[in-house]
Formats: structure tokens, sequence, C-alpha cells
């Protein structure tokens, strides 16, 4: 059993075990003081409501309308013939806090995409054929709220969980996807994982979201362990010996503060010097306006021992100030920092002091899954998409948005269900599928595999990046979202001649090789 709040959801035995333990728990605690009675009260009435309402009932509902869906999808496709039975469209949540956020944008996109192919689990190749489910979005931005700096951590959680229930209330709903922050992720995930519904956090990199190793929940970006691990690797090959790690005391900070030091410092011989080492390590309060303290710590670090550049693991907006007030102090080390730096507030502050090229030889890094670059179809022909459609270039959210909708498309198809424990169940287990911010295919905890950053840094009044091994950027074999490369309804992965265009498979025509065709034995 895991811990976790009261308000997350509790997991439910059967009523009769519930009732049995409340009265042995009565008989006992007859004589307790009133303080004491309360909380056995107060756990009564939990156990009581839990029993009233399993969880069990929201997956088997969700289940049972699913499958009713995909029943008359496929009487249609093994009959030739229309049901009078309406088919419904398959519904995935979307939580962002801003409904016109490139994320959403991303999502959109990619909606539209699949829904002008026909949708999904369909037959175009049938005669007739047999269209398929659309997706519909439900877009919701409860998490808007949230953003008030006032609020403490726990009212802008019970706000995420709000947002989550709201989905888990529908039936409709298969699977969700976004969530932005991490304290945001892993409460919304608990809710998903007992009712039921497939949940990718496209963006949270705390270890704690798949720890609890539930069979609902995916993530798409590495955790903060792995990215930390990259961002050392990033360092020594650039030659860095002395880094000083500046950290917020929150749990995104620390774990990646904690994950770098480890990485980073090299443990020598026994008759060698440390290799490397963090001449100065600071944390402070995620409220903290004023660094003047820290860069007195920084003139005191840089005079003693020296330092070649900044790990600093905490938001954007934060990551901004110390970069800016660090640089009106003289400062020209570059800043190294984690994807969440990926932010236009950020980069506003780095271009306007590392355009000299001359004064900053060393540049500012972070890393990200989204080289805009890169010489890759699916990734160019995404931006030239969103360009067209939107008018503007899109950003890495944009693209995870994108991304996410292809990934759960591509279990759908799989699967040929959406059932969301099939889809959960075919995203474990599947190859790796290519799509615009890279492979992915995921762990048996939902963890991503193992994915490469880009180090994204400004140079000459433009974004470059560096790769630290090409090797690992290799495609994979298909597209997320796309298991049927030539619409002729034979799987990719079943498909002999997978690659043929339309005039060729009306003409009998196939491309050359050494196999032959499954449908005519002909060579292709």
């Amino acid at each position: 059993m895991v811990a976790h709040p009261l308000w997350l959801p509790i997991p439910c035995g059967c009523p009769s075990l519930v009732v049995a333990l409340v009265v042995a728990l009565s008989n006992r605690y007859k004589q307790m003081t009133t303080e004491k009675s309360l909380k056995i009260i107060g756990l009564i009435t939990v156990l009581l409501i839990c029993a009233c309402n399993p969880y069990d009932d929201s997956k088997t509902e969700r289940t049972d309308t699913a499958k009713e869906s995909d029943l008359i999808i496929a009487e249609r496709i093994n009959t030739g013939k229309e049901t009078t039975q309406e088919l419904e469209p398959v519904v995935i949540g979307v939580a962002w806090a801003n409904e016109d956020a490139h994320f959403v944008k991303g999502v959109q996109l990619a909606t539209k995409e699949i829904n002008d192919e026909g949708g999904v689990l369909g037959k175009p190749c049938a005669d007739p054929p047999v269209p398929g489910r659309l997706l519909e979005l439900i877009v919701e931005d409860g998490e808007k709220k949230a953003l008030n700096s006032s609020l403490t951590l726990r009212q802008k959680q019970d706000i995420t969980v709000k947002v989550a229930r709201s989905f888990a209330a529908n039936p409709r709903v298969v699977a969700v996807t976004g969530h932005r922050s991490s304290y945001q992720a892993v409460p919304a995930s608990i809710v998903y994982q007992f009712h039921g519904i497939a949940f990718i956090a496209p963006t949270s990199t705390n270890l704690n979201l798949t720890d609890h190793r539930f069979n609902y929940v995916f993530r798409m970006t590495p955790n903060n362990k792995a990215i930390a691990k990259q961002l050392a690797s990033y360092c020594h090959k650039k030659g860095y010996k002395k880094i000083v790690i500046l950290h917020s005391k929150s749990s995104y900070g620390s774990q990646l503060a904690d994950s770098f030091f480890s990485s980073f410092v090299k443990k020598p011989t026994e008759k060698e010097e440390p290799q490397t080492k963090i001449v100065l390590l600071r944390s402070f309060f995620s409220k903290k306006k004023d660094f003047s303290d820290l860069m007195v710590e920084l003139k005191a670090a840089k005079k003693n021992d020296d330092f070649d550049a900044i790990f600093i693991a905490t938001g954007a907006d934060m990551a901004a100030m110390i970069y800016q007030e660090s640089r009106d102090m003289g400062f020209k080390e570059p800043f190294i920092g984690a994807e969440g730096l990926d932010n236009l507030k950020f980069w506003e502050a780095v271009k306007e002091w590392e355009i000299s090229e001359e004064v900053f030889t060393e540049k500012s890094v972070v890393p990200t899954l989204f080289n805009t670059t890169a010489k890759v179809p699916i990734s160019q022909t995404f931006i030239e998409k969103f360009k067209k459609q939107y008018g503007f270039e899109p950003d890495h959210y944009a693209a995870l948005g994108y991304d996410s909708i292809k990934i759960l498309v591509h279990g759908i198809k799989k699967a040929n269900s959406t059932r969301p424990f099939k889809i959960a169940e075919t995203l474990r287990y599947m190859p790796a599928c290519q799509a615009v911010t890279g492979k992915y295919q995921f762990k048996m905890d939902g963890d991503v595999r193992t994915r490469k950053f880009h180090f994204k840094f400004f140079r000459q009044g433009k974004f470059e990046y560096e790769e630290t091994d090409f090797k690992d950027f290799l495609l994979a074999q298909q597209d997320c979202g796309n298991i049927d490369k030539d619409k002729d309804c034979i799987p990719n992965d079943k498909d002999a001649c997978p690659d043929n265009t339309k005039e060729e498979i009306s003409k009998g025509v196939y491309q050359k090789s050494k196999h032959t065709s499954p449908r005519n034995g002909k060579g292709h």
C-alpha cells in the first residue's frame, strides 16, 4: 500500500471487509480520549465512503464504455455493413493551465491530422471503406488557478486533483496528457491509476512519478537523475573541473542538485588529487527575490578557488533573475541548467548578454529533446505544419504535446482497442517508435527508455545544438501513430512491402526486394 495524503484516492476492498474492520475498531477503542476517538471516527468515515464508492466501479464503467464502441466498429469491419448504433469519438483529456499554450496547440495539430486521415481503428482499404473513430479533446485549464504564488503547495495540488477527478468522472475519457509540473503530475497520476485512465506525463521529471510502478502511467521526458547524469557528462566533455551548484529548496531542485553532484564529482585514486570538484553548493527558498548574499558567496568562491561554470536547478523565472544578477556583478562563467530552463524567460536573459562572442566564449547550455535544426523528416514536417497552422515557430512544449497524442494513438492502433488497460499494456511492451522529439519506448515502471538530449545554446543571434553522441539519435523503424505506412491494411511489422505508394498498390506493382509479397506471392 502506498502512503499518500487523504485528498488522494484510497484503494478499496469489499464492503463486507470494511464493515468488519469498522466494528473491530469501534469495539477496540471505546475507552479512547476524545481526540483519538475523533481520529478513529474520521478513519471509519473514510472507510465507509470508500466502501460505498469503490474505484473498481469507475474502471469497469470506463472499460465497458470503450469496449462497446470497439465492438461496434469491429462489427462494421467484419460485416461490411453500417450499424444503427452511433460511433462514439475517442475522448482524450488535456490538462494544461493555458488553452492557448504551445503544448495545447501541438496536441490539437496532432488530433486534426489523425481525424483528417479518418481517425482510429477504421479500415479505409476495405470495400466499402469503414471509417474510424475520431478523436475528441477535452481541454481543462483549471490548473491556471495554481499559478497564484500566494497558494501553498497543498492548495495547488488540491486544484490539480480536482482537474484529474473531473476527467475521472467522465467514463468516456480513456487517456489524459498534460499536467506540466511534477507537483501536479504526481498526485494526478494516482487519480488516473485508481480510475483506470492511461496517463502520459510529457514534462514531469520527478522520480516519484514512476516510483509506484503504476501500470497506467508513463513519462516522456527522462527523470531528474537521468537529466543530471547527462549534464554531468556534458561538463566532463567540455573540460569543466570546478563547478558551483545553486538550487532551490524544492523536490525538483534538490533531486537535480544531488544527482548532478554524484555524477559530476569523479572519485580519485589514493595517489591522485580530485579530478573534478564542487567549489560551492548553496540552496535557496523558491520565493526568494534578493540574491545579493549568493553573489557575495560567488565572489568569495571565485577568489579562493575559481570555477568553470554554474549549475543551476530551479524554475526559469528564478534562474533568469540569478543569471541577470550574476552578469551585473561581472561573472562571465556559463550557466548549465536542466530542461525546465528551455523557456522564453530564461533565454531572453541569456540573449541580452551572450550576444557578445568575444566576452562570452563559453555558452550557457540547456538540454532539450527538440532540435529545430535537425535534418529529420518527421521533425521538419511537424515544424512546417505547425507554422502553416498557427503562423509561428513551435517550441519544445508544442512538440511534446504533438508527440503525446501520436504515442497514445500508436498504443490504440497496435492494441486495436480503446480500453485504457489495453492501451497502457501495449505502450509498455511496444518496440520503439519515432516521434518529433525522438524515439519512444517505455520501461516496465513507465519511465521512458534512454533518451539523449540535444544541448541548446545561443550563438551569433540564433540557437545552435550540440550532441554528445550522434549514434544515440538513430531513427526508429516506424513513426509513432503510423502503424500502416502505405495504408494497405497490413501493419508495418507484418508488411513485406510497407512503403508502397497508392499507385503501386492499385497496379499490383511492388518494390524490389529479396522478400516476396504475402498478398500475391510475387516479388516487390
